[in-house]
């Protein structure tokens, strides 16, 4: 169950209007290539315009639903989200809309500027020295896909995006990859490139020096068999003794033109960074440890992850379990503490179970904690973590949410700040028409020894305003 394995099942006509959202499809006549060069003729006159952006009151309560977009904290409460995608069953919508988060007052603005990257998603970003930096990323259709390896950068002062001239070897476009912030470097690892016709991982490892705008590649040549497998959706923290990263975890996939087999990863690797920075081709920077201990971690991919001092805090996922002739994916809603010297996990008791989707017909809300779901978006502040929004599936109809959900590490008690929209009844057709030939029993889990039924009659009616601008897909 990957992010663009459920789309090869098309659903009937979207609903929302070409005012609300501009669809972009592939067509015989129109391929990416076209799409993106329109796109980009259209901000680079935008970016004609000299004038500093603006943040701005959004019309509405949230940005739309999206997914794999950045969730980058700035300073204190603030936190930026840039792109993202959402797909509703038929068409993806790719955005490159930028807001502003405060996690204190829970409002929402929205930045009113004339220059922005391509619309993109499954970026990275960094906060450094007033700037938000992303690298990478896809622009994607259904069946299609452009990735990137530029950098932009938002200013925070001027409040505009600029290109990024850089030097050296640059990587090459991807997604999945993983950044981390290293006193004046960022370091990236891993990730993969899919052309259409092949998927590609890696597990080649660079390093950006901030100051001089510079790429450096890590050469490892000659330690080919001492080395992590290409992966993409790893772990990857700096630890506290300030001379390593943590890399855990991730995944591959396989495709043999007959079937796609997935590879999940549980191992744990140090990089040793003051070995990195010497760019020594004869030293080895790699070195495997014991993965971490002292619980059995329930996720393999899709996980959301962030640190702070010496912990580090682990969200949510999916498993996913070939059983023949279909799938079987089971989302979390857990929650880890990584003690990241000790390399130890601790899960955060705070009485939620797995929910195993494919079991259910609907989905709704916990009145407890977060729905279970992959590629969240999270924050930290005071001790407080937060989850916004992410993915299920039910079935092969994939999901968006827009909720926040707030943790109190102090207490560990799950607080939601905002249910977000109510659009699982955009998707209770689709799911209906699959589930068209089960019984009653197909729609019950068992959860607490007891039995829950969940229907399409638990959707509730998307309400938003149809004029909100915040909608808008493809704004430059």
């Amino acid at each position: 169950m990957g992010k663009k394995d459920s789309r090869s099942k098309k659903g009937e006509d979207g609903k929302e209007s070409k005012e609300k959202k501009t669809k972009k499809g592939i067509s015989k006549e129109s391929t990416i290539n076209n799409i993106l060069k329109n796109l980009s003729a259209e901000i680079l006159k935008r970016s004609e315009d000299k004038s500093n952006g603006r943040w701005v009151k959004l019309d509405s309560e949230r940005p739309s639903p999206r997914a794999h977009s950045s969730f980058t904290r700035i300073q204190g409460e603030l936190v930026v989200m840039f792109g993202g995608e959402f797909f509703d069953g038929v068409e993806v919508a790719l955005y490159n809309d930028t807001f502003l988060y405060n996690l204190v007052t829970h409002e929402w603005m929205k930045l009113d500027s004339p220059s922005n990257p391509l619309p993109r998603c499954s970026h990275q970003a960094l906060y450094y020295d007033n700037r938000i930096y992303i690298f990478g990323g896809e622009f994607n259709t259904v069946d299609q896909f452009r990735h990137f390896n530029d950098i932009h950068y938002l200013c925070l002062t001027t409040l505009r995006w600029n290109l990024l001239n850089v030097s050296g070897p640059v990587p090459t476009p991807r997604s999945g990859h993983r950044m981390v912030l290293w006193n004046d470097y960022w370091v990236l690892f891993g990730g993969f490139h899919d052309n259409g016709k092949e998927c590609s991982y890696y597990n080649d490892l660079y390093y950006f020096d901030i100051k001089k705008f510079k790429w450096n590649k890590v050469n490892q040549a000659m330690f080919s068999n001492s080395l992590p497998e290409p992966r993409a959706g790893c772990v990857l923290l700096p630890l506290n003794d300030s001379k390593h990263l943590l890399m855990h975890g991730g995944f591959s996939k396989k495709d043999t033109g007959k079937n796609v087999s997935g590879t999940s990863y549980q191992d744990t690797w140090l990089i040793d960074m003051n070995s990195v920075l010497t760019n020594n081709a004869n030293i080895l920077v790699w070195s495997k440890v014991q993965s971490a201990k002292n619980a059995e971690l329930s996720f393999e991919t899709g996980i959301s992850y962030l640190s702070e001092k010496d912990c580090g805090i682990i969200f949510g996922g999916v498993n996913d379990v070939d059983e023949g002739l279909s799938m079987k994916s089971t989302f979390t809603n857990k929650c880890y503490k990584l003690n990241l010297n000790q390399r130890k996990y601790n899960p955060i008791e705070i009485g939620c179970k797995d929910i195993k989707l494919e079991d259910i017909g609907g989905l709704s809300l916990t009145k407890t904690a977060p729905t279970p779901r992959m590629n969240a978006n999270v924050a930290l502040h005071n001790n407080v973590f937060y989850v916004y929004g992410g993915i299920v599936e039910i079935k092969s109809v994939e999901v968006t949410l827009s909720d926040m959900w707030a943790l109190d590490l102090e207490r560990n008690e799950w607080r939601c700040i905002d249910a977000g929209f109510e659009n699982y009844k955009m998707f209770a057709e689709q799911v209906e028409s699959e589930e068209s030939g089960g019984s009653e029993d197909d729609l019950s889990m068992d959860s607490d020894n007891s039995e829950t039924s969940m229907d399409s009659d638990e959707y509730e009616e998307l309400d938003v305003d149809s004029s909100s601008e915040d909608n808008s897909s493809m704004e430059e």
